[in-house]
This record gives structure tokens, C-alpha cells and sequence, in this order.
């Protein structure tokens, strides 16, 4: 299956980056006292943001196999909790996504530059996430007997963080400047993986609730969130 990367620019991302950055800072705009927190925000952004602070590689795979907890994608397996909940006939296509953000790395010695540069690469990727869901969604549209699932990964859903590697794996990471430390961390440091199924309209989904599972040993039966679903 082809990989595509591909580029975000600054004009394309910020509107959304600027509405998720104000969110993780708790800022309203409204307030006097929170404007002037923002214009030393923008100053950071517009010092420090390059033109394009996103780079993403997008695959989409329809031959893959789909049992209980696990998802397997040219020999490479996933194992998440929230797949138990899933009808593995109901799965399509699979899109998996490497996004990177790249490093924090200014010539400052103000923690709030510091601060205000680190949080406003988290908003990149919050908006570059968002970018591509709804990319896939518009692709549906035409398509009114598919649904999306929402985005698993490690660390959410119950997917372990130690399957990060295993994104890379499947993906030709290095042609969007990504790699894996010696101690099992991605770099750069702001990057994230994930994936969003294609599913049948009337499949089944974790509630939102899932998303903080942290992936118990006994699985989705056993838990009172999905019992009560």
C-alpha cells in the first residue's frame, strides 16, 4: 500500500492549532488579562513556528486480519482492549498515521518562551490529528453506509505505549524525519501515531469513556464502563 507524506502548512493548521492551544492553556479571549497572555503566545509562534510545523505520513490498508484484541497489518500486530468491542466483519479499511511537530528547540532562557513554544507544538499536533480526521470523514460523506472510528493509539484506548514501535514498523517512518531512540521514545519528541478504522454505519464503537482505559488484564468484559453501554 502506498505511503503518503505530505506537509501542513502554517496557513492551513493554525486556525485550528490557535483554538487547541487556547483550550490546553485555559485561556478566554474575552478576558482582558487572558488577551495579553496570548499576544506573548503569538510572539513565540511568530519567532519560533516554521512555515510548515507539521509533516505526516498517511497509509490506508484493506488486507488485514481482525481478531478480539488484535489487529494485524503486513505481519505487524496491535493489540488494544477497546477492539474487543468491535465486529471484526464490520472493518473495512484501516488508516494508520505517523504526525510529527518536530523538537522544542529555542535560543532562550525564558521558561515561558519555552513553555509557550512546547505548547503550541502540542497544538500542532492536536490540529494536525484533527486535519486528517476530517479529511476521512469528507471522504465518507459520499459514503453513507461507512462510519469512522475515533482515533486509537498508544496510550488511549487501552493500547499499550510500548506498541509505539510497531507504528513505525509498518510505516517508512524516515521519510518524514521520524526514528526511535535507544530507549524506545519517538523522535522528534513531538510525534504521534494512531489509527482510525472504516467501519460499516451501524458498527458498534467504544463509548468515550474508553479512551483513558489504560488496557486492564481482564479485558472489556469485565469492565462496568462497556457493561453499561
Amino acid at each position: 500500500m502506498n505511503q503518503i507524506a505530505f506537509d501542513f502548512s502554517v496557513a492551513n493548521s493554525y486556525p485550528l492549532a490557535k483554538q487547541h492551544f487556547l483550550r490546553m492553556c485555559g485561556l478566554t479571549l474575552s478576558l482582558a488579562a487572558h488577551q495579553s497572555h496570548f499576544q506573548e503566545a503569538e510572539k513565540v509562534h511568530k519567532q519560533w513556528i516554521v512555515e510548515t510545523p507539521l509533516r505526516a505520513l498517511l497509509s490506508e490498508y484493506s488486507a488485514f486480519k481482525f481478531k478480539k484484541d488484535k489487529l494485524i497489518i503486513n505481519d505487524v500486530s496491535f493489540s488494544c482492549r477497546a477492539f474487543e468491542q468491535i465486529e471484526a466483519a464490520a472493518v473495512d479499511r484501516v488508516v494508520v498515521f505517523i504526525l510529527t511537530a518536530g523538537d522544542t528547540v529555542l535560543e532562550t532562557e525564558s521558561l515561558t518562551e519555552l513553555f509557550y513554544a512546547d505548547l503550541w507544538l502540542g497544538a500542532y499536533i492536536e490540529a494536525g490529528r484533527e486535519i486528517i480526521e476530517n479529511g476521512i470523514r469528507g471522504r465518507l460523506s459520499e459514503n453513507k453506509a461507512q462510519i469512522l472510528s475515533p482515533s486509537f493509539g498508544p496510550g488511549y484506548y487501552g493500547m499499550g505505549i510500548d506498541q509505539v514501535s510497531r507504528f513505525l514498523d509498518l510505516l517508512e517512518a524516515e521519510k518524514i524525519g521520524v526514528s526511535l531512540s535507544s530507549n524506545g521514545n519517538m523522535l522528534p519528541s513531538k510525534t504521534c501515531v494512531g489509527m482510525f478504522l472504516i467501519l460499516e454505519k451501524d458498527s458498534s464503537l467504544p463509548e468515550k469513556s474508553c479512551e483513558s482505559c489504560l488496557g486492564g488484564e481482564q479485558g472489556c468484559y469485565f469492565c462496568k464502563g462497556a457493561e453499561s453501554k
